[in-house]
């Protein structure tokens, strides 16, 4: 597998996304997130329903689409609504074992935003998967169950 900025993974011999470590296929749950991560409580609930199949040891991948993806862009200071910012306890959650993360790609396009304007995973944690629109039906397809946060 190949690595492009330390921040995703990708097949060396493809080019295809390459599968987060741990997370991913039949028996895993895929955690579909796409509301803005401040203002509201999904930030929240996510990272509960995220306790919950780590406490009972179930693969989870987490999928960020549409305004969710700004949930991992670093460098964001929400001091000024009384929040604080999520994208490293997003990314340090990549260091639990059964724990996944994609990025729809598009939804970082069409806010302006690169791979690379997203906080990086912890050392020794597993890289973000990117997919496009293309490969998303593959990438749910590839969970047991899906669940909107």
């Amino acid at each position: 597998m190949g690595q492009e900025g330390g921040a995703h993974a990708t097949d060396a011999d493809t080019g295809a996304p390459a599968p987060p470590g741990g997370a991913g296929g039949q028996g895993s749950t895929c955690l579909l997130i796409r509301k803005a991560p401040y203002g509201a409580s999904n930030a929240a609930e996510t990272f509960r329903t995220l306790q919950a199949f780590y406490a009972f040891e179930k693969p989870v991948t987490l999928l960020f689409m549409d305004d969710a993806v700004l949930s991992l862009v670093r460098g964001v200071d929400p001091a000024g609504i009384g929040m604080r910012p999520l994208s490293r306890a997003f990314a340090d959650l990549g260091a639990l074992p059964g724990v996944g993360f994609v990025v729809h790609l598009e939804s970082l396009e069409e806010r302006g935003l690169r791979p690379d304007d997203l906080e990086p995973p912890l050392e020794g944690a597993d890289a973000f998967r990117f997919v496009r629109t293309a490969d998303l039906e593959a990438t749910l397809a590839s969970h047991k169950a899906i669940i909107r946060v």
